[in-house]
């Protein structure tokens, strides 16, 4: 009996996987922010190397330097899962938001309006451009608004992916291709919380007395 009610947790926690690691992860993040937070002055400046500044177009809160420091500071942890658990170590990554966070320049791409676009492994190994999969998740994530695998058949327009592997997490979207899809996704949910987390952080250094984003 006792043996039975084990195998029942374990499947129950299995089921769970994804969302429990973005639990994970939401607390990492917390802790992250608060590590920071508490080792700088209160009067340290909001800009740092970790957020990129933008020459060409103007950003809120969320911009390309946050989105490529997330990409970078998860690396080691994503080659680790690719090497451990995922069929194959080569991976793309799309970064981007909804419209609402990141309009679109009409006159440009739907790949240049991203935020960040990333890589795991040497792309002339990649047995496939996996970027392109990873671009058509974003589109129909910032089109709709939904992460891919909740989304019904009749959603998928003409030129879409029928793969799933992309969230969005309060706007922010992630999409990742390469590997399984459960696997795309759990990476992509990793990036996205730990970018809101970074959000909060450079929202929280902004000077005292700030009304507006600059």
């Amino acid at each position: 009996k006792s043996r039975g009610y084990q195998n029942n947790l374990l499947l129950h926690l299995d089921r769970q996987f994804t969302s429990t690691l973005y639990l994970h992860i939401s607390i990492f993040v917390i802790l992250f922010d608060q590590l920071l937070r508490s080792s700088r002055p209160k009067s340290s400046p909001v800009t740092s190397n970790i957020y990129l500044k933008e020459i060409e177009m103007s950003y809120g809160i969320l911009n390309p330097g946050i989105a490529k420091e997330a990409i970078n500071c998860l690396r080691p942890q994503i080659e680790e899962i690719l090497r451990s658990y995922a069929k194959r170590q080569h991976l793309a990554i799309v970064v981007t938001a909804v419209e609402a966070i990141n309009p679109s320049d009409p006159d440009k791409s739907f790949k240049d309006n991203c935020l960040a676009i990333d890589g795991i492994g040497e792309r002339p190994d990649w047995e496939y451009d996996y970027e392109i999969v990873a671009l058509s998740k974003a589109e129909i994530s910032v089109r709709t608004s939904q992460d891919t695998y909740k989304l019904p058949p009749h959603y998928r327009l003409d030129g879409d992916t029928v793969y799933s592997g992309s969230v969005v997490i309060d706007g922010i979207v992630v999409a990742c291709s390469g590997v399984e899809g459960y696997f795309d996704e759990m990476i992509a949910g990793m990036i996205a919380v730990f970018i809101k987390g970074l959000c909060k952080h450079r929202h929280a250094q902004l000077p005292e007395g700030t009304e507006f984003i600059e």
